[in-house]
């Protein structure tokens, strides 16, 4: 229902983690998964899962239910049995923590029942499958989701690589500083020399995606950034373009730590994230750990100049 996917988005992107529990009370079994550790602590769909089942005592069993295309199957267990099982790619080790003001603002929105909220519940939806991390999905998947996430939010509805590149335009307005030429990539002979990495960045993704959409696994085409950045710059941009938009239509007001992370976004399109470091200090040191760190005191300095300024 469009209350659930509201109220999803408000769980996923907020820093949540739900605890997993057996209703029938038998004993709950966890597996704690390893991670990779490239930023920000970081939660996917499956973090907030959760079963409900109505139990009679007298029944002793538990009747689960499964969907299929050619109807359903009912499987039979008894109560004493069953457990949930924790997911490899979910880490139970990190707590909850609402992002309150989002959560009203979602609320906000949702009672209006108009244009906006169906477009960014739609978004939502998408991003939610989108950020899976299970085996079941694959990332040709994830891609094509991910980039139908930010069209269906902007209303991008001709499937134009274009309509997605200027509607970002407005977002990343005084955020971009890093041009081709002045990156990682200026060696590369593709795309114009002058053109900024946000704006280089939605086109690899775009053009990336639309391959994987027409049943295209593998490719020769030139590709800035792997599958895999793709998916992590995606999702940690998504939730701030959210916000944005909620900000443009007068239900959210951007946080300076909204608006850090806009800034910060060029400089992680700039590195490769997944490459340790020659001189690693620690199992947390990547460069988007040093990335967050030495960019965020750039902004503060930024924001105070500015403040100065106009006063």
């Amino acid at each position: 229902s469009a209350n659930g996917v509201c109220t999803q988005s408000m769980a996923i992107l907020a820093r949540v983690q739900p605890p997993l529990e057996s209703r029938s009370g038998a004993t709950q079994k966890i597996l704690m998964p390893l991670k990779l550790y490239v930023g920000k602590v970081r939660f996917n769909y499956d973090h907030f899962s959760f079963y409900v089942q109505k139990i009679e005592p007298k029944d002793g069993f538990i009747a689960v239910k499964t969907r299929r295309r050619d109807g359903y199957t009912r499987h039979a267990i008894d109560e004493h049995s069953i457990f949930s099982v924790c997911p490899f790619h979910v880490d139970n080790s990190q707590k909850i923590g609402l992002d309150q003001k989002l959560a009203n603002a979602l609320f906000q929105l949702w009672n209006k029942q108009n244009k906006e909220f169906l477009l960014l519940s739609e978004a939502i939806f998408y991003f939610l499958m989108a950020n899976k991390d299970s085996f079941e999905i694959s990332g040709y998947q994830e891609c094509v989701l991910l980039v139908s996430a930010i069209e269906r939010l902007y209303n991008c509805s001709m499937g134009k690589e274009k309509d997605l590149q200027n509607a970002l335009n407005s977002v990343f307005s005084g955020f971009k500083t890093i041009s081709k030429k002045q990156s990682r990539f200026s060696k590369i002979k593709k795309y114009n020399d002058d053109d900024f990495l946000i704006d280089l960045w939605i086109k690899d993704f775009y053009q990336l995606r639309s391959e994987y959409a027409h049943g295209k696994l593998t490719s020769n085409r030139i590709s800035f950034w792997s599958q895999a950045e793709h998916l992590l710059l995606g999702s940690f941009i998504f939730p701030v373009l959210v916000k944005h938009k909620l900000s443009d239509i007068g239900f959210y007001t951007l946080s300076e730590e909204d608006e850090f992370k806009l800034f910060v976004f060029e400089h992680f399109l700039n590195e490769e994230l997944f490459n340790k470091p020659e001189d690693q200090m620690n199992s947390s040191d990547y460069p988007w750990n040093r990335i967050w760190s030495d960019k965020r005191f750039e902004f503060a300095i930024r924001k105070t100049i500015y403040k100065l300024g106009s006063t």
